[in-house]
């Protein structure tokens, strides 16, 4: 998971959040404040799972949500 803010259509964003579809459903995957916190809608139970460090290259993900940065952060 990229730490450090990516260059697109010249601005600096962060991943905040992505989704996969899995076979059969969905799981979600959030940013909130340093820790990621994945959802699956298959088998949410009300305690999502905590990760502090996620490599995306292992999710099939769908879907990126992206937040612009700050000037000057």
């Amino acid at each position: 998971m990229p730490r450090d803010p990516v260059e697109m259509y010249g601005f600096q964003w962060n991943l905040i959040a992505f989704s996969e579809f899995l076979p059969g459903h969905y799981r979600s995957c959030i940013k909130v404040e340093e820790t990621w916190v994945c959802v699956s809608d298959s088998c949410f139970n009300g305690s999502p799972v905590a990760a502090t460090d996620m490599d995306l290259k292992g999710y099939g993900a769908n879907l990126l949500l992206f937040e612009k940065c700050n000037p000057g952060s």
